[in-house]
């Protein structure tokens, strides 16, 4: 990490820690805050196990914090939780791992069912802390929502079977990075928020604190498949980008 960088971490912790004293949460929040932030770099720049860690023990001090009058029962579940995330990380493992939903490509033809009946089902996934990834395996996008507490999202829409008419996808989390790759037959529709972070859609970039972009296709509205995206973060990078 850049000694720019350290610098600047430095200076926005301590922002951050003048913030929370003075509206009277400084001790409750600025030590779990500090090791999430630090977590998120560790996790960016290529330390994934150590920023793994970090991220738990930010959860162990905000969760003592939030039940200090009653931590004794919930201490022991959690102190369990942290044995084995402790090992699977020394293990070389990750603490969650989301597997891809597989799909039988080769499905008997089957009547198709009538207007009244037809309805299109959201694809929902979650994580507290991991990864989703849909990279390799074919996939239906069916309004996929996807929704996370700590980990990346990475997805391939040239794995998608996308079905005529608009889609939605819609990626929300907490700290993690987001990354959509989209073929250039599909056109998009792309929004996205976050309190601190970097955002890239179709070329467009803006970053730092509270950026709000919106990118859309040229063809979009005239296009008989289209993708709605809509991404957001607390703290995180977006980057979504045609293959």
């Amino acid at each position: 990490m850049a000694k720019k960088q350290i610098l600047g971490l430095i200076i926005a912790l301590l922002g951050v820690s003048m913030f929370l004293r003075i509206i009277g949460i400084g001790d409750f929040l600025f030590w779990p805050l500090f090791f999430l932030i630090t977590g998120y770099i560790f996790n960016k720049y290529s330390r994934g196990w150590l920023g793994s860690v970090l991220y738990i023990f930010a959860a162990f001090l905000f969760l003592r914090n939030l039940f200090s009058a009653t931590f004794n029962l919930f201490g022991y579940a959690f102190a369990a939780f942290l044995i084995y995330a402790g090992y699977r990380l020394l293990k070389g493992k990750r603490v969650y791992e989301h597997k891809e939903k597989k799909i039988n490509l080769e499905k008997e033809e089957q009547p198709k069912p009538s207007a009244q009946t037809e309805s299109r089902q959201p694809d929902l996934r979650s994580f507290f802390i991991g990864e989703l990834r849909m990279m390799k395996d074919p996939f239906e996008l069916n309004d996929l929502n996807v929704s996370g507490f700590i980990g990346d999202v990475k997805i391939d829409l040239s794995k998608a079977m996308i079905p005529e008419g608009e889609s939605t996808m819609t990626i929300s989390g907490v700290i993690g990075n987001v990354d959509v790759y989209v073929p250039p037959d599909i056109e998009v529709s792309v929004s996205s928020s976050a309190f601190i972070g970097d955002m890239n859609l179709l070329g467009s970039k803006k970053s730092g604190m509270g950026p709000n972009l919106y990118k859309v296709s040229s063809e979009y509205g005239d296009s008989p498949r289209r993708i709605k995206i809509s991404i957001s973060l607390f703290i995180g990078d977006v980057d979504v980008k045609y293959l």
